[in-house]
């Protein structure tokens, strides 16, 4: 037995010689050209019997004495897994190996199904409804406070009462503070406080045109005939309260 078994290792070593052009499939057969003359060609053949549990086997290529059966006198005459039937073994295997990755990967989810069922977008619409909840709910406890303010101002309790009140409305303050941010505040705070320096302010050089006083019609044309009067003390009045003289 051990004897078969070292020719099993040795014709597996010996099928590494043996390259991928010198081994052709026809019709579900292996046809493997000699190394030694390459007109000669050995017809590799698969069977249909299975035997888990034959001791004659090639774990590498997967395969027992009776997987496959060979023209070669190694296999016909002496019944060992010749290293034609372990070159086809082992392309075989290769081929099986690629088809089965073919297969898991057709199988694998497509990137939208991977993200729901990682449950990406399942917890995208459950943070939106979430948000739409909260929203929804603040509204709903802003209507009860101002309930509660209506009602109070209508309803005659007792001390008993009024003292459950008080500690029910703690509470409700105590839960409020936790989600409130105090930094945040107290930052807001602080830069109200802080002492803000007035900016300097530039005047504009443009000049300003000089405003003269505006003069009835009346006082034009006193001051008009006056000088032409040439009069040493002009007098002008427009009413008998307001007399007043130009030198």
């Amino acid at each position: 037995m051990s004897s078969k078994l070292t020719q099993i290792i040795a014709a597996h070593n010996k099928s590494e010689k043996i390259t991928p052009d010198m081994v052709v499939q026809v019709d579900g057969n292996w046809l493997v050209n000699s190394e030694a003359d390459i007109h000669i060609q050995y017809r590799v053949e698969k069977t249909t019997l299975s035997c888990d549990d034959c001791v004659l086997r090639c774990n590498v290529c997967r395969i027992c004495v009776h997987t496959y059966k060979c023209t070669c006198m190694n296999n016909v005459i002496y019944f060992n897994i010749c290293k034609h039937i372990h070159a086809c073994a082992k392309r075989q295997t290769i081929i099986t190996d690629i088809e089965t990755v073919q297969n898991e990967n057709q199988s694998f989810p497509s990137p939208c199904d991977l993200a729901v069922d990682n449950g990406f977008l399942r917890e995208q619409g459950q943070e939106q409804l979430l948000n739409k909840n909260i929203k929804k709910n603040n509204e709903e406890i802003k209507h009860k406070l101002e309930m509660i303010l209506g009602i109070h101002s209508r309803a005659n309790m007792n001390e008993e009462d009024q003292m459950y009140i008080i500690k029910q409305c703690d509470n409700i303050l105590t839960t409020l503070g936790k989600e409130i941010d105090f930094k945040k505040t107290s930052n807001l705070q602080l830069a109200k406080k802080r002492k803000i320096e007035p900016q300097a302010r530039f005047f504009s050089k443009k000049k300003v045109p000089s405003q003269h006083p505006t003069l009835s019609s009346i006082e034009g044309t006193q001051i008009r005939e006056s000088l032409k009067n040439s009069t040493d003390v002009l007098n002008i009045s427009t009413t008998p309260m307001f007399d007043h003289s130009y030198l």
